[in-house]
């Protein structure tokens, strides 16, 4: 049986042939599925899709929280403590209201491309959607232990997407675009000391080492409390990823802090993670801010954000004016 997709007649049934050894008398059965050109088509008709026949809606959190909160340590329960901040907004958390508003009305939706994309947001074996930790369609503003010490923006069913999905993410059946600071933390520690960043890519300081394990290595120093956590982080990191790399990962501490020596003396000080944070989040503030005033929402993920693509120019004249604006602050 034949069908036509995209002007081109592919057998859409496939059929792995099975086996049977007559000395033995074991074997395999013969298994019939679809062709692989002919799931990539349905899913790209929208005919195959999470939840059929009413796709993937993401659940609002059950206990909705405040635009403010401190998240304090895990209770006896091993749950986390939010406690709301009973405070006026800042100049620029207004903003989180209006833009709460705007993403309560935005319909987000899942463009797959293909069969394979789809695989990775639904578990055939039980028939439900791997996405459903996925919850909440707020930003709120979460502290660590007390109000200024942090300050992410989080919240929103979007920042917990799979990155596998995000580009094919729609906003009121609108294409979306992604635009993010490059080097973020590490921006931010030369800008903290006032000292311009070294030329190109701040994890790039070796030929003969991935680029990964340098961000790496700047991601678990930053939340660590001294030198020998974030070794032992590094290699806890390396054993799953690269177990080759676990007696080198000093070494490569070493490389990566020499190359960025001068702002060292930010590390193990009080949290370096939750200064660099609350920046980060002012940051993002001013850059919702910046976009609510052209009248375009968009979605933090950390050092990144998501508008419809028709609004990518705007997104990319915006995020260098935002960092500029919060670090002219810093000095």
């Amino acid at each position: 049986m034949l069908l036509e997709v995209m002007g081109k007649a592919h057998g859409f049934i496939l059929v792995n042939k099975g086996t049977y050894n007559r000395e033995t008398g074991e074997g395999q059965w013969t298994r019939i599925g679809l062709n692989p050109t002919f799931k990539d088509w349905l899913v790209k008709q929208r005919l195959v899709f999470p939840n059929h026949p009413y796709g993937y809606t993401a659940r609002p959190t059950s206990n909705p929280k405040p635009s403010l909160v401190v998240i304090s340590s895990l209770d006896d329960d091993d749950q986390r403590v939010y406690t709301a901040i009973e405070r006026e907004f800042a100049p620029r958390e207004q903003f989180l209201v209006e833009a709460n508003k705007r993403l309560k009305r935005l319909k987000i939706d899942i463009a797959y491309p293909d069969y394979a994309t789809y695989l990775a947001s639904w578990n055939f074996k039980d028939g439900s959607s791997k996405l459903t930790g996925m919850i909440g369609n707020q930003l709120f503003r979460s502290f660590s232990e007390q109000d200024g010490s942090g300050g992410r923006l989080w919240g929103h069913w979007v920042q917990r997407c799979p990155k596998v999905i995000r580009p094919h993410l729609t906003f009121d059946r609108q294409p979306v675009y992604e635009g993010d600071y490059a080097s973020m933390q590490m921006t931010l520690m030369y800008a903290l000391k006032g000292i311009e960043k070294p030329s190109g890519d701040l994890y790039d300081i070796s030929d003969d080492i991935r680029r990964y394990w340098m961000k790496t290595i700047l991601t678990k120093t930053i939340g660590s409390s001294s030198r020998t956590q974030a070794i032992g982080a590094i290699r806890k990191e390396m054993k799953v990823g690269s177990p080759d790399l676990m007696s080198e990962a000093e070494d490569l501490y070493e490389m990566f802090w020499n190359y960025h020596a001068v702002v060292r003396d930010l590390l193990f000080n009080g949290g370096a993670w939750k200064r660099l944070q609350l920046i980060e989040s002012e940051i993002a503030l001013e850059v919702i801010a910046m976009l609510l005033e052209r009248g375009i929402v968009t979605i933090p993920l950390h050092d990144s954000f998501i508008v419809k693509e028709k609004f990518a120019d705007d997104l990319d004249e915006i995020m260098p004016l935002a960092y500029k604006k919060v670090t002219s602050e810093l000095q």
